[in-house]
């Protein structure tokens, strides 16, 4: 039943580098499905770390591979999905909004009950002033950013170091050594 959130663990624990933790280990012992996942995924790792060596491509594929680069025109790729920018702005404009203390004099309709507690109260009875923080806006936005974009910016540093993993595997393949050598 747990097994998709601790093969989410081994697969987030071999990209940092580390073994998994104690619960997911201990269900790997009675889980040989986890256990094979565990085992595919580090010969995974390693292969991507520590690419083979791979022989050298025949001379006569050169002319043919290079020809037919040049002949296809790579277009741009475009990304299935982007945020526009004034998405986590709006997103940090409303979080201040709601978090912001109010300052101003809303009028209140006395209730029964306060208007009893009022009449409650010494005559001669003084509270001091209570002055509320300020709070600076651009601060809060940009803690709020923060909060908001670093679960994002921490994976996509793993994904950089998975692409370059695979550029490190990719670039000992036999075309495309002979693609990026001219």
């Amino acid at each position: 039943m747990f097994c998709l959130i601790h093969r989410w663990k081994i697969d987030n624990a071999l990209d940092e580098g580390q073994q998994p933790d104690e619960r997911t280990q201990s269900h790997m012992e009675h889980c040989e499905e986890c256990r094979r996942h565990h085992q595919s995924q580090q010969s995974l790792v390693s292969l991507l770390e520590h690419p083979a060596q791979t022989p050298e491509s025949p001379a006569f594929l050169r002319s043919r591979i290079m020809n037919s680069i040049k002949a296809t025109e790579a277009e741009p790729l475009k990304s299935a999905f982007t945020l526009p920018v004034w998405v986590p702005v709006t997103a940090c404009a409303v979080l201040v909004f709601f978090l912001m203390p109010r300052t101003s004099q809303d009028p209140v309709v006395p209730s029964p009950e306060k208007t009893v507690v009022a009449n409650a109260t010494p005559a001669g009875f003084s509270a001091p002033p209570v002055e509320l923080a300020k709070m600076d806006v651009n601060i809060a936005l940009k803690q709020a950013n923060k909060t908001i974009s670093s679960p994002y910016d921490e994976e996509v540093q793993k994904l950089q170091k998975d692409l370059k993993s695979v550029g490190k595997m990719l670039g000992g393949l036999p075309l495309m050594h002979l693609a990026s050598s001219q």
